[in-house]
């Protein structure tokens, strides 16, 4: 079990069936804070798996997960979603 602490909440991530040597590309739904990922890529690295790339399908805002990542669309949340970049 690997902890994570997001700007939203708190948890464990487990890893299963990820060996040493495996190649991983992570694809994710939305991306924010950063915190999930953060502890994701700290579990893998530690599992000795090589990750390949990072896709999310929503980025708010601008997070930093220690890695270059690509992203389908940027939002910003404020009273509304307002879509700033699309990348397709």
């Amino acid at each position: 079990a690997v902890h994570q602490t997001t700007g939203y909440s708190k948890g464990e991530l487990y890893l299963n069936g990820i060996e040493k040597g495996d190649r991983v590309v992570i694809v994710d739904d939305v991306v924010s804070t950063g915190g999930t990922m953060r502890a994701l890529l700290q579990a893998l690295a530690l599992a000795g798996a090589e990750v390949k790339d990072v896709c999310f399908a929503i980025q708010r805002g601008d997070p930093d997960i220690g890695r270059p990542y690509k992203a389908l669309v940027k939002i910003e949340v404020q009273k509304k979603v307002y879509v700033i970049e699309r990348y397709l």
